[in-house]
């Protein structure tokens, strides 16, 4: 990842009918609003983690597809960038 490339993960989640996912995100960009946000890509919300480059902080765009996590990682592209990318995999 720090020659220029993006770690796409796909984590499959066993969690409960009550599990509220929106929630859960918006709980999680509430922890750190001042470096993530929620995004709408293509009708799915995804939470960014828009990254520092300079500092050595990953971008990060991760969301849900059914049942599976996506999470898009770089430390090279933005987070714009990966909000391209991510529009063609929801």
């Amino acid at each position: 990842m720090s020659n220029g490339g993006i770690a796409i993960v796909y984590a499959k989640e066993s969690v409960s009918p009550e599990f509220d996912r929106d929630k859960w995100m918006e709980d999680f960009v509430n922890e750190a609003p001042e470096v993530r946000r929620i995004v709408d890509i293509n009708n799915t919300p995804a939470v960014v983690n828009m990254g520092n480059m300079d500092q050595e902080i990953t971008a990060q765009v991760l969301f849900y597809k059914g049942g599976v996590q996506i999470n898009l990682v770089s430390l090279k592209y933005t987070d714009t960038d990966l909000i391209e990318i991510a529009k063609t995999i929801t």
